[in-house]
């Protein structure tokens, strides 16, 4: 497997693909309250409040991401990039 790769794509759809403990960092930026619009039922960003952003960006990453990677070795890194609005 080819190392040191960044992966710009859906962080579920790219994990499914990455070998067993293969992952030592990810590192993510979901977008900001109420910034954009881009038109997808899933997207993250266009909730009602802060509040509700941050428990869906806390869903996606504990229950989905990380349930989903086990591809992350014992000394997986995550940076969580984020702020409750873009100004």
């Amino acid at each position: 497997m080819k190392t040191d790769v960044i992966i710009n794509r859906d962080a579920l759809a790219a994990l499914k693909e990455l070998p067993f403990e293969s992952v030592h960092c990810c590192v993510t930026s979901p977008p900001y309250f109420a910034l954009r619009d881009y038109g997808l039922d899933a997207q993250i960003g266009q909730e009602d409040t802060p509040e509700l952003l941050a428990e869906q960006v806390r869903h996606v990453t504990a229950e989905r991401i990380f349930d989903a990677m086990q591809t992350a070795s014992l000394d997986t890194v995550y940076f969580l990039k984020g702020k409750e609005t873009a100004e």
